[in-house]
């Protein structure tokens, strides 16, 4: 997160919101955030950011087995978004609704964990 201006344009920031795969899944609920105008905020694609929805560089660590990248973003306003926390959306940074799929998978397992 940085208080400067930014010399970019607004919106989605590099490709880093193109690579392929998907994060690990850091909670099944978004987060509801709101954004500053003209602030750089990094979203954590990999899912092992202690600082969900946000990024605090644990894609960095060695031990970490994972080439996926921050998404940064700068609104061009004010503005409310929900940021996606299982990291398997498809319109990354933001919600997309895939968590309810992740969520009947994770209620499925669970289910045939108690039949065994």
């Amino acid at each position: 997160l940085q208080d400067k201006k930014p010399s970019h344009k607004y919106g989605l920031q590099g490709t880093h919101h193109l690579l392929p795969g998907t994060g690990k899944v850091s909670s099944i609920l978004p987060t509801r955030t709101v954004l500053k105008k003209d602030k750089i905020y990094a979203w954590c694609s990999c899912g092992y950011s202690g600082t969900q929805p946000l990024c605090d560089g644990s894609h960095l660590r060695y031990y970490i087995p994972t080439k996926l990248r921050p998404v940064r973003f700068i609104p061009d306003k004010d503005m409310e978004v929900w940021f996606c926390n299982c990291k398997q959306t498809k319109t990354r940074p933001f919600c997309d609704g895939s968590h309810r799929e992740v969520s009947e998978k994770l209620r499925k397992a669970s289910e045939e964990e108690e039949k065994k």
